[in-house]
């Protein structure tokens, strides 16, 4: 079985671990460690926005484009950082328009 897991605040982690997945609230200033530890051993990761600003932007891209994890970011339940047009900025990266 695949392992899926999601990292963000703990009122969105609450609904995620509803749906059966392992879920991770880092403390502030561990959220880039704990993305990559958790790289280490699971086939689907979701991360909030807020996650996703707090990790260095080579490692963001890395895991957006990886073909062996398949990552999605999320918005928070609380709505403090909504979630960015990630589709739209590796369209145009690639070349592939709009």
């Amino acid at each position: 079985m695949a392992k899926l897991v999601f990292i963000g605040d703990e009122i969105s982690a609450a609904g995620w671990a509803l749906a059966g997945m392992e879920v991770i609230t880092p403390s502030a200033g561990s959220e880039e460690y704990t993305v990559r530890e958790a790289l280490r051993d699971t086939e689907m990761l979701i991360i909030t926005a807020q996650i996703a600003q707090n990790i260095t932007p080579g490692l963001l891209e890395k895991i957006l484009t990886s073909t062996s994890v398949l990552t999605h970011v999320v918005g928070d339940m609380q709505n403090q950082q909504p979630q960015p047009d990630y589709e739209a900025q590796l369209r145009t990266k690639l070349g592939l328009g709009q």
